[in-house]
């Protein structure tokens, strides 16, 4: 992790520190049971402590959502900006339908229900979509496309097109 995002996250006034540094774990492409051994946690407190962030940020319970969430509060940290993907000027329309998926917190067989796709096509896509960004989970694909700038803050004036910067 860059020293200036450890930094902004060691003076942050947003949640506890250890609650900070479970979502930087999980947005760093941790899972749920390496982020509790890693902050000497058990598991299921890790789990709800997950649950309890979601109810604050008032976002769904999954966990790529409570990291987007926690990115686009104004007190949280941004991870530090690297710009576009090398290679990659926007997404295309299956890619930015994931991420997009994975940011609100809408699961692969809810996405198919309401898209009429296959939960095989869309789990396709999805593994399209960690390659292409270098993805290990949800919330790591959440995290490396604020990196990238394909989120931002609405302070920040953006708007969500569905090809480039979202809110």
């Amino acid at each position: 992790m860059p020293e200036q995002e450890r930094k902004a996250l060691g003076v942050a006034r947003l949640f506890t520190p250890r609650q900070r540094a479970a979502i930087t774990l999980i947005g760093l492409g941790k899972t749920q049971a390496e982020s509790a051994r890693l902050l000497a946690l058990k598991p299921t407190t890790m789990a709800s402590s997950l649950l309890g962030l979601a109810g604050e940020l008032e976002c769904q319970r999954r966990v790529s959502a409570v990291v987007h969430a926690a990115y686009k509060h104004p007190d949280f940290p941004l991870p530090q900006r690297v710009g576009p993907v090398p290679g990659i000027e926007e997404l295309d329309e299956y890619a930015s339908m994931m991420l997009d998926a994975h940011a609100e917190g809408v699961t692969v067989k809810r996405l198919g229900e309401t898209k009429g796709i296959g939960v095989a096509q869309l789990s396709i896509f999805n593994r399209q979509l960690y390659d292409l960004l270098g993805a290990r989970t949800p919330s790591h694909a959440v995290r490396l496309a604020w990196r990238a700038g394909w989120f931002t803050r609405a302070c920040d004036g953006a708007v969500a097109d569905g090809a480039g910067a979202r809110r």
